[in-house]
């Protein structure tokens, strides 16, 4: 276990062992998914792995699977971002969210980030009745092998966390290898990032949701680079798409104010982030709730934000 996923460790035993019910988003690469398997295998919690079972997201196949364990109170739903092929899954699924609640067993969908990415975006009444998401930051070694075969069949997992750029798992350290290995990653990302450019515009335009998913993407690996400009180019770009697609009062229009925030936060604009982090904010304590974890990370960035410039009172009253 890497020393920066330890913290996601020990919120994820504690969601398993205190949590009655409820249903958790645990947001890690496939890598790291078979590591949480293993630490977990000899445990109480049942898991279905949707890589070794492949089917498309369908309640009644869940429910039913459940039920030859009618003792278990925890399930671990594994690589969920295979079960999520097309619309009808997303419109499945968004339907059964509250017949998911009733069920009163705690259900843990693990899946990885660009899944992640996708289920906010076309999931949102599912989305709203996640209690918590448990992101695991640090990746595995499978490098850009394993991004390639996730990209051949339609899916790929980011190198890097991108709603945090400030925070990211791929902060560059100008230390001997490990800077020129990380930097041979991130240059292997970024190939795998606009080739994926170019297949989402030949295959279902450049309007789709998902090229907006890889204009933030590519943001943040600019962003890690220090392309300040670059990055602030591809989060616009983002931030138009979703105004298209989803409109201005959505998390995921938010998640694109919150990724230009981190952008000028980090290049000391601090006057167009502070007012980009309120725009985010407002737009998910309105659709979220207050009590949300995505709520949550925003108001502490913008809390941060506020402190580095020694207005504490005014940060004090956000907490």
């Amino acid at each position: 276990m890497s020393e920066s996923n330890r913290e996601s460790y020990q919120t994820l035993e504690w969601a398993v062992t205190k949590s009655e019910t409820g249903l958790f988003l645990v947001i890690a690469d496939e890598e790291i998914q078979e590591e949480i398997v293993e630490t977990y295998r000899e445990s109480a919690v049942k898991i279905f792995d949707y890589r070794q079972y492949p089917e498309v997201y369908s309640y009644q196949m869940l429910a039913e699977w459940m039920g030859n364990y009618p003792e278990s109170g925890t399930f671990f739903f594994v690589n969920f971002q295979f079960a999520l092929r097309g619309d009808q899954d997303f419109k499945r699924l968004n339907f059964s969210r509250d017949m998911l609640a009733r069920l009163d067993k705690n259900l843990f969908f693990l899946i990885t980030p660009y899944g992640d990415d996708r289920l906010v975006s076309r999931a949102c009444d599912f989305y709203s009745f996640i209690r918590m998401r448990i992101i695991f930051p640090d990746h595995g070694t499978g490098g850009a092998d394993l991004d390639s075969s996730l990209l051949k069949s339609g899916l790929f997992s980011p190198e890097c966390d991108r709603r945090r750029i400030s925070e990211s798992a791929l902060r560059i350290e100008k230390r001997g290898a490990d800077y020129e290995s990380t930097k041979k990653r991130i240059s292997a990302y970024m190939s795998l990032l606009l080739q994926k450019q170019n297949e989402v515009k030949e295959q279902v335009g450049p309007k789709h949701p998902d090229m907006a998913v890889v204009q933030h993407e590519l943001a943040a690996v600019y962003g890690n680079l220090g392309h300040y400009r670059e990055a602030e180019e591809c989060c616009q770009k983002a931030l138009v798409l979703r105004l298209e697609i989803y409109g201005k009062q959505h998390p995921v229009t938010a998640r694109s104010y919150e990724q230009m925030a981190d952008l000028y936060a980090l290049q000391g604009k601090y006057e167009e982030a502070e007012t980009t982090y309120r725009r985010a904010l407002s737009i998910y304590e309105e659709t979220l709730g207050k009590a949300h974890s995505d709520t949550a990370v925003c108001c502490k960035n913008l809390v941060r934000l506020l402190e580095k410039q020694g207005r504490h009172t005014e940060a004090g009253k956000l907490l």
